[in-house]
């Protein structure tokens, strides 16, 4: 799995908005949401690449 981290929150909705959803791609998970389990603030969308390479965009 590759981790992408941003340094915002809304970052990781804009980018489910406007590339993934865009591109009518699926996530994993039913993400983007929460996982606080992880640490308070954690955040993600995970997603796989054409290869099947899960990808994660996350705040924390």
């Amino acid at each position: 799995m590759v981790l992408n981290p941003t340094n915002f929150r809304d970052d990781v909705d804009r980018f489910h908005n406007e590339f993934l959803k865009a591109k009518n791609l699926k996530t994993l998970y039913k993400t983007p949401k929460p996982f606080p389990e992880t640490t308070e603030k954690y955040y993600a969308v995970y997603f796989e690449d054409p290869d099947r390479i899960k990808l994660e965009i996350c705040y924390y």
